[in-house]
């Protein structure tokens, strides 16, 4: 009853939201058409995230602008990295094709920059240090290194022709930043502190382990870039991390108190990232944890914990964002299936043995043998020849598909309160 009455205050709540989010959005819309049509100069900006076909650049913290990689030639003489501050003499023209689910809408992006001459970089700051300290140890590695950056950093250097291959091989999420690679280091220093703990004869070691582990990944979060995809990601991981460790009863109740208050919260501190799939994406995998995670858990609990987490996380976003997906691309890869449990084999041992690697670097001669066999593994499953359906469901199939896996966690909580 308490699951039913909070959801009815959920979608009253979300009625007149809705209205704010439209309001707020014709308002960036109007300033949009206030805005001359072209700009040129030198500027001043920061780096905020560096794809594989654009490089998105704020000014002053109010205007941003994308850029095309193929307009920043003259990028790869410079060390820059997410975070840096650069100076650049750019042309901009004024974006003239926003709607309501827009990328440049959620991104409060004014201007495409046409041209872009880099004048100077300025890594200055003991973050900036720590990254670029990364990269090099990280470089040597070789051909391996780009792939090992994105999976444990999200350092993100692919070439577009490589990005098309792992999103055709469903495995690009697992080479960027993302809630799943904060899940998998708050569980891995929490059974790393945990055992440590134990054998140093703590008393309550779990939440101490729980403690340390959310320090050393709001750390982790700095080094990779604190943005706010990234802030939002490492809020759900800190709900959804102690939900699994601990099993909290009526645990879908408290699931729901806290999708509310985590909306409302970047509802007020930063409206715009709550916009678009991506916030969507992400709410929908904080669900998924929720709901699906303690299920795959239960029917896994003879393997070693760390391994069963990861396979838990990912198996159950995977399936709770499966209908947003189609219904937003309208393809699935059904090689991606198998693609996803191969790599997600990997993925926590590709944690383990890169912090291995960066503390005792003597190691690296060892591990980058892991490494050159984990290339491989990637190489066989990028050149999979992608094998996919083209389907847009019914929004009404949605509905019931999410209605289906609610009606299944709560009954499977009602179980383990009768126990």
């Amino acid at each position: 009853m308490k699951n039913f009455i909070l959801s009815l205050l959920f979608l009253f709540v979300s009625f007149f939201i809705s209205k704010y989010v439209n309001l707020k959005n014709q308002k960036f819309l109007d300033y949009l058409d206030e805005q001359s049509n072209f700009i040129e100069g030198i500027f001043e900006f920061k780096v905020l995230k560096i794809r594989a076909n654009y490089v998105l650049l704020e000014q002053k913290d109010t205007l941003r602008v994308v850029v095309s990689r193929s307009h920043v030639d003259n990028v790869d003489n410079f060390d820059v990295i997410e975070g840096s501050k650069v100076i650049a003499f750019v042309k901009m023209a004024k974006i003239n094709d926003v709607d309501k689910n827009s990328f440049f809408l959620s991104n409060r992006i004014i201007y495409r920059v046409y041209s872009m001459d880099i004048v100077e970089v300025d890594n200055a700051g003991f973050l900036q240090s720590i990254r670029l300290y990364i990269m090099g140890i990280m470089d040597n590695l070789g051909d391996s290194s780009k792939f090992v950056k994105g999976v444990v950093f999200g350092f993100e250097d692919y070439s577009f022709y490589e990005r098309k291959q792992l999103i055709e091989a469903g495995v690009y999420h697992f080479f960027v930043a993302s809630g799943s690679n904060i899940l998998l280091c708050m569980n891995f220093f929490f059974y790393f502190f945990y055992f440590l703990l134990r054998v140093l004869g703590f008393l309550n070691p779990k939440l101490f382990s729980f403690i340390c582990s959310l320090l050393l990944t709001f750390l982790y979060c700095l080094v990779v870039g604190f943005d706010t995809p990234l802030l939002r990601a490492f809020i759900f991981a800190v709900f959804a991390n102690f939900f699994i460790i601990y099993d909290l009863k009526n645990r879908l109740f408290y699931s729901v108190v806290s999708v509310c208050f985590i909306w409302l919260f970047f509802l007020v501190i930063d409206f715009y990232s709550t916009i678009g799939l991506s916030f969507k994406l992400s709410f929908l995998s904080f669900l998924g944890v929720l709901f699906i995670g303690g299920i795959v858990k239960d029917f896994l609990n003879k393997f070693p914990a760390f391994l069963v987490d990861n396979v838990a996380v990912n198996f159950s976003v995977m399936v709770f964002i499966f209908p947003i997906f189609l219904k937003h691309f309208g393809i699935f890869y059904l090689n991606g299936i198998f693609s996803n449990l191969v790599i997600a084999f990997f993925v926590p041992f590709i944690f383990f043995c890169t912090f291995l690697y960066i503390l005792f670097i003597p190691l690296g001669f060892i591990l980058k043998i892991f490494f050159d066999y984990f290339l491989l593994v990637v190489n066989f499953v990028i050149s999979v020849k992608p094998f996919y359906v083209e389907f847009y469901p019914a929004e009404i199939w949605i509905v019931l598909y999410y209605i289906f896996w609610a009606v299944a966690g709560n009954w499977i909580e009602l179980l383990k309160l009768k126990k």
